[in-house]
């Protein structure tokens, strides 16, 4: 991981962030509910103080997948720049953006848990009082109003292993805030 900060001006930031992640399993089994197969994997050897085999118990090796929520590039950047106006305080504006290499939402790497590689843009604008005691901010979080799925949640096998619960990350937002600030800083 790797991170930049650079403040070429007093009133102006730029960051930049970018992440690499080789995680991979080294040897590891496991039951995916998902897949209702009682047959272990050959490269599973079950344990002898294990129960029985039910009708969708089996083993499967995920030696070398990747883990769950690891994208193997990430990266993100921040710009602001904060303009005086004198007398009428501060004008800033501020864009972040995010890209992700595509990655698993779970170990078993399959299809149904992949999420795709995907960008994310978030702008602000704030103004603030000569004081910095008030604060208006507008903002659009997820500018290209892409669909990123985070978490996938699965059920327990007695419910065949049917997902609970798929969450999504923010689609676009728009949003107003206004804030004072009480005491000194």
């Amino acid at each position: 991981e790797a991170e930049l900060r650079w403040q070429p001006a007093p009133l102006t930031s730029v960051a930049v962030s970018v992440s690499h992640l080789d995680a991979s399993f080294g040897e590891f089994c496991a039951d995916d509910a998902f897949q209702l197969t009682p047959v272990d994997d050959p490269n599973c050897p079950r344990d002898p103080s294990a129960p029985p085999l039910d009708a969708i118990n089996g083993l499967l090796d995920l030696s070398g997948n990747t883990l769950e929520d690891s994208p193997r590039w990430k990266i993100t950047s921040i710009a602001r720049h904060s303009f005086e106006l004198g007398k009428f305080g501060f004008l800033t504006p501020v864009a972040e953006f995010t890209w992700s290499s595509s990655y698993y939402r779970r170990p078993f790497n399959v299809f149904p848990d992949g999420v795709s590689a995907y960008h994310r843009t978030d702008l602000r604008l704030s103004w603030s009082d000569p004081e910095r005691r008030w604060k208006v901010e507008a903002s659009v979080q997820n500018l290209e109003d892409n669909t990123i799925y985070g978490r996938i949640i699965v059920g327990p096998e007695f419910t065949a292993g049917m997902p609970v619960g798929i969450t999504p990350y923010q689609v676009r937002t728009y949003g107003l805030r206004v804030g004072y600030a009480w005491g000194s800083e």
